[in-house]
């Protein structure tokens, strides 16, 4: 809980983060899944300075930098905190809601390919 309350205090504010839909902004909380099968847990935080991410399972923790937001999708790159032998810094995010008012996000490698996705619900 430490580490979220500095990420918190750490998390950077992009250019668009003051108009970050409100739709958005929260807690959200799930499961996430490598490409190869492991499956951890993550708890979010959006708000509109920014975002922290927290991996209790794996021992990771990471701020979140938007770089691009659309009407159905955010963009940005994946800062890590803590556990830098453990997950992998500097990853592409992207966000999208479903139908359902759940989050979507896909994690990406530098050439783009897709390294993890989660699904997320409100806290």
């Amino acid at each position: 809980m430490r580490i979220l309350a500095l990420l918190l205090s750490l998390a950077a504010a992009p250019a668009w983060g003051q108009s970050l839909a409100a739709s958005l902004s929260g807690d959200w909380q799930g499961e996430g899944q490598q490409v190869g099968g492991q499956v951890w847990d993550i708890v979010l935080h959006l708000h509109a300075d920014g975002a922290v991410v927290d991996f209790p399972d794996i021992g990771c923790a990471a701020w979140w930098q938007f770089t691009d937001h659309r009407a159905d999708q955010v963009t940005g790159i994946e800062h890590l905190a803590a556990g830098h032998d453990l997950c992998i810094d500097q990853s592409g995010i992207r966000l999208n809601t479903d139908a359902k008012g759940g989050l979507r996000v896909t994690w990406t490698d530098p050439a783009g390919a897709v390294i993890a996705t989660a699904a997320l619900d409100r806290r």
